[in-house]
């Protein structure tokens, strides 16, 4: 009985380098970066800034701030091209080109495709995965082209929304948290805040605040309580909440409510509702 190759994920590989399984993921990293509309295409639309990905900035120093703002300064023009793209495509182009190469030494009637972009050079490598799979680099050439995807899929994937924490109570910085988070940390002076106290402390920060029903709604469900416009119009239909102005939206002129009043009124509910359950 003869020792059945394995892969160097564990499986049975039989005749190849790479199992099925592998094989399958190597084909699908280059697929996903060649394939119409596919990552090397996302690319592309991002470098030329076709595409709009926001990427917060970090604050300006306070020591910078004035120099920066003040009258007659030149500011800086946006470039062309996103760089941060620019280099992540570098990068994907690299890891490629390794593979690509590595295949022209193999292939005596093998040239670089005469499209170097990463679609192009993604496109020239997918049929010859098999090839690919059977080589003694195998996993490397299997690390090399889920690395690009990755990179690829990095650099054109919006960056996850971030909420407003409220400024750090030492030192004043603005503070972001991700929306699931318990903690919040302070990027100037290291301190740890709790996200559900922050979001509490800005709410009542903005309780004199007035806004149309939708926009509290919006604003009460983003930190942490959701809530609805009808809810809120439930309120105003049983005499439980008055307006305190109006604004002209449009041609149409919409009550403007005080957020205060929208947190009283959960607050008590939430209380009737603990004394019922208790």
């Amino acid at each position: 009985m003869t020792d059945q190759q394995l892969c160097h994920c564990g499986a049975p590989a039989r005749d190849a380098v790479l199992c099925v399984s592998c094989a399958y993921k190597l084909d699908d990293a280059i697929q996903q970066i060649s394939r119409y509309q596919g990552l090397g295409y996302d690319l592309d639309v991002a470098m030329s800034r076709q595409a709009r990905i926001n990427r917060r900035p970090g604050r300006p120093k306070a020591e910078d701030r004035d120099e920066r703002f003040a009258p007659g300064t030149l500011q800086p023009q946006p470039l062309p091209y996103d760089p941060h793209v620019s280099v992540a495509a570098a990068e994907v182009r690299r890891l490629l080109r390794i593979l690509a190469v590595d295949v022209i030494a193999h292939e005596t009637r093998a040239d670089l495709p005469t499209d170097q972009s990463v679609t192009g050079l993604a496109a020239w490598i997918r049929p010859r995965v098999g090839w690919l799979r059977h080589h003694h680099r195998a996993p490397e050439y299997l690390d090399i082209a889920l690395e690009a995807a990755r990179v690829a899929r990095r650099a054109v994937d919006r960056p996850a929304e971030l909420l407003f924490a409220g400024p750090c109570d030492e030192c004043g910085e603005d503070m972001y948290a991700h929306p699931a988070a318990a903690y919040v940390e302070c990027t100037h002076c290291d301190l740890v805040y709790e996200v559900t106290d922050r979001r509490a402390w800005l709410l009542r920060s903005a309780e004199d605040t007035l806004a149309t029903t939708t926009e509290i709604a919006r604003a009460i469900s983003a930190y942490g309580q959701p809530l609805t416009p009808e809810a809120i119009r439930g309120y105003v239909h049983r005499g439980m909440l008055i307006p305190h102005g109006t604004r002209n939206v449009g041609r149409k002129t919409v009550p403007l409510y005080r957020l205060g009043d929208v947190l009283d009124l959960l607050a008590a509910r939430a209380a009737k509702e603990g004394k019922a359950t208790a």
